[in-house]
């Protein structure tokens, strides 16, 4: 049996596939990578002797009907590549519902694996005609294992899609070392920040700016407790954050650092932030995506022993209360200012919490007893 896997989203946009990539490599599976951005890859799985990877090869368009039509030859060229390398006992294992709707009926003809980065119903064929849907929950019902990244949200897409198993679940968690990063070869923006900040305690958010990522009141709560902390974001540099950084001049702003440089920041906070807010205007997701959220952040700052403040949702409450690695807080500017010191009246065992809670879960053992069943099938 080999896997074929579709991945043709920038590895950097997607820290789960980079997590499950590595943990093949370390697998006796053999794996034929089929994406559009191989130069991307982490060297570990460019070197890896069980992998083959197939670039397609599309470069960017300079507008809509350019774009329309290389997705169209993309996808004809993807269904030719299956079909020329897939037998009968192998595994199509699709990364995200894309992957799914561009690979299409072909899907039915094979063993196939669907993983779920988000909670959806469907996915629109085309963004700018959202009523007009690809309906994959026909693939779905019909393949051989559906796996998503938390708990509840297997029991939601089970209930949606009337599937007879429950999904499996590989948590968002990133293989982490702890060491210890010359930021300067990583990133002279950081050192420049972290020059400026000196030894003030760094409440850290990291990721995207927008709709469902609230912060405002979390800059506002920094600014409450004195000179003492300072807000840090760290992302893309966007529309969302310079509103952000206009109106919260005294934030401190880190430009996006592909990961795992990423975690030389990480490494430095002294508290984590999380916001998740319920939102309707996030693509084709569910409402209930941001409720159930499942963060690669909460396991990269549980590594370094970061206790969390974030708003309160199922997706963050249930890790906290259940870890002691966290607080949940209402979304305003004093009770979150009274949660951090709260936080730290508990910050010791919190951050020894939180190393615990990062060891707890084992990701290349989950993909290994995941790789071992499709075999077994």
């Amino acid at each position: 049996m080999k896997l074929v896997i579709v991945l043709l989203t920038h590895i950097d946009n997607l820290p789960p596939a980079r997590n499950l990539l590595l943990s093949l490599t370390r697998l006796d599976v053999q794996v034929s990578l089929i994406t559009m951005y191989s130069a991307a890859l982490p060297r570990e799985i460019k070197a890896a002797n069980n992998f083959n990877i197939i670039d397609l090869q599309s470069k960017e368009s300079t507008n809509r009907i350019q774009a329309l039509g290389k997705r169209v030859l993309r996808r004809k060229k993807l269904r030719k590549v299956i079909k020329t390398i897939t037998r009968k006992e192998d595994v199509i294992w699709t990364i995200t519902d894309y992957d799914a709707m561009e690979t299409g009926s072909l899907l039915l003809n094979y063993r196939h694996v669907m993983q779920l980065m988000e909670l959806i119903h469907d996915i629109p064929i085309f963004d700018e005609i959202p009523v007009v849907k690809a309906h994959i929950e026909k693939y779905a019902r019909k393949a051989e294992m559906i796996i998503v990244p938390e708990y509840n949200r297997a029991h939601i897409q089970k209930a949606y899609w009337q599937l007879c198993e429950t999904p499996k679940v590989i948590p968002n968690k990133p293989k982490v070392e702890e060491k210890k990063y010359d930021i300067k070869k990583i990133s002279s923006d950081a050192a420049k920040v972290f020059q400026k900040i000196g030894n003030r305690k760094i409440v850290l958010y990291q990721g995207t700016f927008g709709y469902e990522r609230v912060l405002d009141q979390f800059i506002e709560a920094v600014g409450l407790l004195g000179k003492e902390y300072c807000m840090v974001l760290m992302g893309r540099d966007d529309i969302e954050v310079r509103k952000l950084l206009d109106k919260y001049p005294e934030t401190f702003f880190i430009p996006f650092i592909s990961a795992p440089d990423h975690l030389a920041v990480t490494s430095r906070a002294h508290i984590g932030v999380l916001s998740y807010v319920n939102t309707s205007n996030i693509r084709h997701y569910d409402p209930l995506n941001a409720l159930y959220c499942a963060p690669n952040k909460l396991y990269e700052y549980a590594c370094f022993g970061i206790p969390m403040i974030g708003n309160d949702i199922p997706g963050l409450e249930i890790p906290f209360k259940l870890n002691n690695i966290g607080q949940c807080s209402k979304l305003t500017a004093e009770a979150i200012a009274m949660t951090i010191r709260e936080i730290e009246e508990n910050y010791d065992t919190m951050s020894r919490n939180c190393k615990t809670f990062y060891s707890s879960v084992n990701i290349d053992r989950i993909v290994e007893e995941i790789v071992r069943e499709l075999k077994e099938k």
